[in-house]
């Protein structure tokens, strides 16, 4: 991603309800007492200082050395490391716990990723996989982030099943987020024809934001018992054999 995107992410993701929605999700599905885990692609840390807060041996990679720097100044953020998702410096079988979050769709190999994943997760480690969902919802957000795809179920099962992993759960996420980033996309795809890509992270008043998270926690305790058929993401828990 560009410099100004992650500056842009560093002074929103403490707050903004997107990335709190995001982490609700997430640890839905992270023990209390989690064991090694790495945040691949931990772009400026919120979620590395959450994991922080349950285990003692949290490690961060990114390929971009600016959310580096910004996570290093997180509270219990000890180790980082510079390295490119596709080969991952780091031990086989080293780690219970591997989070993915908005990381695979930046990556063209992104089956040479989920291959290195599976290799440094212990036998029975769990991988938490979040990616932006559906072909349709492409807009100049997703070029301002530099992704190279958007996925649906279908296809990211494929090529979990390809890295030798299991599904534990796959689910579509943001649902209540869809139709309000449906109808900004739709309108932006026409407003912004000639402009550069920017992204979609908007100003929202205190109130609004409160009840955009409010929506998420319902969200969040919904996904622990059903699976969403539509959503602007994808969440996926998978299994090293």
């Amino acid at each position: 991603m560009e410099e100004k995107v992650y500056t842009q992410m560093r002074k929103l993701e403490d707050t903004y309800w997107w990335f709190v929605g995001k982490r609700m999700f997430i640890s839905n599905f992270i023990k209390s007492k989690p064991g090694a885990v790495l945040d691949i692609g931990c772009g400026t840390g919120a979620m590395l200082e959450y994991l922080s807060r349950t285990s003692e041996d949290v490690v961060g990679i990114d390929n971009n050395l600016l959310p580096i720097l910004y996570s290093k100044n997180r509270s219990g953020v000890k180790r980082l490391v510079a390295c490119d998702a596709r080969f991952i410096s780091m031990k086989d079988n080293a780690f219970d716990l591997v989070i993915a979050s908005d990381l695979l769709e930046h990556i063209a190999e992104d089956e040479m990723v989920l291959s290195e994943i599976a290799r440094i997760l212990k036998s029975k480690g769990k991988l938490i996989v979040t990616v932006p969902a559906f072909a349709f919802l492409w807009s100049k957000h997703d070029e301002a982030a530099h992704h190279v795809r958007r996925y649906n179920i279908d296809l990211l099962r494929i090529k979990i099943q390809k890295a030798n992993l299991t599904v534990e759960r796959i689910s579509y996420t943001n649902i209540f987020a869809f139709p309000l980033i449906l109808l900004l996309r739709n309108f932006k795809r026409f407003a912004s024809f000639g402009r550069e890509p920017e992204t979609d992270f908007f100003y929202t008043p205190p109130f609004l934001n409160s009840f955009f998270i409010f929506c998420y926690k319902l969200e969040a305790m919904l996904l622990k018992k059903i699976n969403f058929p539509f959503g602007v993401s994808i969440l996926g828990v998978f299994i090293k054999p």
